[in-house]
């Protein structure tokens, strides 16, 4: 039989990693098989939509993270190996999900982490020892027998630190109908060390089908008595490709959101805003090209109306027993 052991790994290095909340953190699973046996269909679930499986050469008719059903959380590890014959797609076929005796696979996965405190990362693991059946999917074969189907719980301990807290305030911007002015707050309070504290922000991504985002301009002006960390960078020649926050220093940015005018062929698009610089608006970005900016997004909205339906079934179901 098969006996698999997984460690997870953060990215470069080994042991524990000190994350902030929100942070998307590159790790590794690492799967080895310690049995006499192959094992395949390895699925994966965990107790909230904290992982996603990172995926190359990723087609837009495939589930975000590999995931089987609803709940954004039930996945399917792709275990790919490069010696499949042409013809076959390594990520369709149980061939490339075979774990053989004495075999190592990495798997690179993106952790994002919320909350504060230590949190308590849990993972189960199914598998099942591999059947040398070329053809059928692990999504499409029969279920196996008990007898051949294992299980492996695996869990992590991580400390999470307070970074950036953000908040948004959306009101009509009076000038043009359906336009509105996004003002977004954000303070820094970093705590995971004694020194240099500062958080140095790239840009705002805003997904949305129906609008676009428009940073407005001369935010960080020279109207100030006491100017902030951010305003200094700018105004005596700090690097300008960042914006700093200083410790405990709070900022308010505001933007304007424009709908498209064409709202029949309008796609998913994700605006991005540089903080600073000259590049500070471009819209128009693929969401399948920013992947690890939105499947967070996708997992953690699937997980939410999934706990949602399964709470009116229950409510239902419930009711119904009542004579």
């Amino acid at each position: 039989m098969p006996s698999l052991t997984v460690d997870i790994v953060p990215h470069g290095g080994k042991g524990d990693a000190t994350v902030l909340q929100g942070q998307i953190s590159s790790w590794t699973l690492r799967i080895s098989n310690l049995g006499t046996a192959p094992a395949s269909n390895v699925t994966l679930k965990t107790n909230a939509p904290w992982m996603n499986i990172a995926q190359t050469n990723r087609k837009e008719t495939r589930a975000t993270s590999h995931c089987i059903g609803p709940s954004g959380t039930l996945m399917r590890l792709p275990l790919e190996k490069k010696t499949a014959e042409d013809g076959i797609d390594n990520d369709d076929y149980v061939k490339s999900d075979v774990i053989s005796p004495g075999q190592t696979v990495e798997v690179p996965v993106h952790v994002r982490t919320s909350g504060g405190g230590r949190q308590e990362l849990y993972m189960l693991f199914r598998y099942e020892l591999s059947n040398g059946d070329v053809v059928s999917t692990a999504l499409n074969s029969s279920s196996p027998s008990s007898s051949k189907q294992k299980w492996l719980r695996k869990m992590i301990s991580v400390p999470v630190y307070p970074s950036l807290t953000l908040s948004a305030v959306l009101m009509p911007s009076y000038w043009k109908k359906r336009e509105h002015i996004l003002s977004i707050e954000m303070t820094n309070y970093r705590s995971d060390r004694q020194t240099s504290l500062e958080i140095n922000l790239d840009k705002i991504c805003i997904a949305s089908r129906y609008y676009r985002v428009q940073q407005l301009p001369d935010q960080l002006g020279e109207s100030d008595l006491y100017p902030s960390n951010a305003q200094q960078q700018q105004l005596y020649g700090m690097p300008a490709s960042l914006l700093q926050i200083g410790w405990q220093e709070r900022v308010t940015m505001h933007y304007l959101i424009i709908p498209f005018e064409d709202e029949e062929e309008a796609k998913y698009t994700l605006s991005q805003c540089h903080l600073v610089g000259e590049n500070s608006n471009s819209s128009g970005t693929s969401l399948f090209n920013e992947s690890e900016i939105t499947d967070f997004v996708c997992l953690e909205h699937a997980h939410e109306r999934f706990k949602v339906s399964s709470a009116c079934l229950l409510f239902v179901s419930c009711f119904n027993s009542f004579p």
